[in-house]
């Protein structure tokens, strides 16, 4: 597929319609799979930070996000909790998927771009997520965007392999 444009990719928030397809999206690129009722909670309760990338009508990737709160037992670090704990916010970036046939195109560098220029504005704190540490492609688009691994996490996947801890502060 020829190379596109940055211009001719959209970055907009997630609508209730656009749900299949993000699900679609996730089950055919990610080996870790959510129910979709998973997909409805985050896009309900944060509609701000569940993005798609569309191209031609076509939504071809997307960016789920989760603002954490104090006592929250998702946030798989204690000294990033204690920080949630003492009123830092925190944006947990649960999952990102770009459908293969537009991998290289800079789709995932304008959702991130997006979702963080979103998290700056809003005054979030920091972001974290988990990554396979055998994915090097998406460690590397997390690093381009100002990402550092923080920790190791043990055997974080169902299959056993450990993750990458990575954060990027926003607010120096």
């Amino acid at each position: 597929m020829a190379a596109i444009k940055a211009k001719e990719v959209s970055v907009r928030e997630a609508e209730p319609d656009d749900l299949p397809d993000v699900v679609m999206i996730n089950r055919a690129v990610l080996p870790e799979n959510y129910p979709y009722s998973f997909f409805e909670f985050v896009l309900k309760k944060n509609p701000r930070y569940f993005l798609v990338a569309v191209l031609d009508g076509r939504v071809v990737g997307y960016l789920m996000s989760h603002i954490e709160s104090r006592k929250s037992f998702l946030i798989p670090d204690p000294s990033l909790a204690r920080r949630v704990d003492r009123g830092e916010r925190a944006s947990h970036l649960l999952s990102l998927g770009v459908l293969k046939d537009y991998w290289g195109m800079g789709i995932g560098s304008s959702l991130l771009r997006e979702y963080l220029r979103r998290l700056e504005e809003d005054g979030v704190d920091f972001s974290f997520l988990e990554v396979r540490v055998s994915n090097v492609r998406a460690i590397r688009l997390y690093e381009r965007h100002g990402y550092r691994k923080y920790s190791i996490i043990k055997a974080y996947y169902m299959d056993g392999e450990d993750a990458y801890l990575m954060v990027r502060e926003l607010r120096a």
